[in-house]
């Protein structure tokens, strides 16, 4: 018998090896200085935070990395917070206390790519489960495109780096500068350029934003 049951957040297991792009690719499409790669390294992990992960934009991961998603006991069907690419292990802990591990030849990922949930086949029940409230059950699974990361994304990853980059250099919030005896200058970062980079991004990674139901 399926009960209603409580999601906790969901757990870093295993980050991913590295960025969807690099820091020299993000360097070259800069094409920065030597002496500032921190300002686009700082630029870069922040344009990846922005679309990757449970708080990203695109509500999903995309390198490959381990996650686990907990609830407080076993359901008709057990929701992943994204899509997943597949599952490393469902575990529970048992009414006496015991850790154990569920079957994984007994259960399947539906719908990985959408609304991704585990269910167990055969219309086997579930074990039962400590019933205190706090976690009881976990599945462990993998997140991330499984092959590269579309080529959209890295575009609109590279365009958001070298955005910052140049409000960086060129000091977004100094509109005009006056030197005494020289004379002045007046440049305006966030105006329509800003506005054209922004849109482009937002129809580069559009088709991949995960729409909640």
């Amino acid at each position: 018998m399926s009960r209603a049951i409580a999601c906790f957040a969901p757990e870093l297991v295993s980050a991913p090896d590295g960025l969807p792009v690099t820091l020299d690719e993000a360097k070259a499409y800069c094409r920065n200085g030597a002496d500032d790669d921190h300002l686009v390294e700082a630029a870069l992990g922040a344009a990846v935070a922005s679309v990757d992960g449970p708080s990203g934009g695109l509500g999903r991961c995309l390198m490959p990395q381990t996650w686990r998603q907990s609830f407080n006991g076993f359901a008709k069907c057990l929701p992943l917070p994204f899509p997943a690419i597949g599952l490393v292990e469902v575990a529970y802990v048992a009414e006496d206390g015991e850790a154990k591990t569920v079957d994984l030849s007994t259960v399947r990922l539906i719908d990985a790519s959408g609304m991704p949930h585990v269910i167990r086949l055969g219309g086997v029940a579930w074990p039962a489960t400590r019933s205190d409230g706090g976690p009881a059950v976990s599945v462990t699974f993998v997140a991330g495109f499984p092959d590269a990361v579309p080529a959209p994304i890295k575009q609109a990853i590279l365009l958001d780096v070298r955005r910052a980059y140049g409000v960086f250099k060129a000091d977004a919030e100094l509109k005009k500068e006056v030197v005494e005896g020289v004379g002045s200058r007046e440049w305006d970062v966030a105006g329509s350029l800003d506005s054209k980079i922004g849109d482009l991004i937002e129809r580069l990674l559009a088709p991949y934003r995960r729409i909640e139901f």
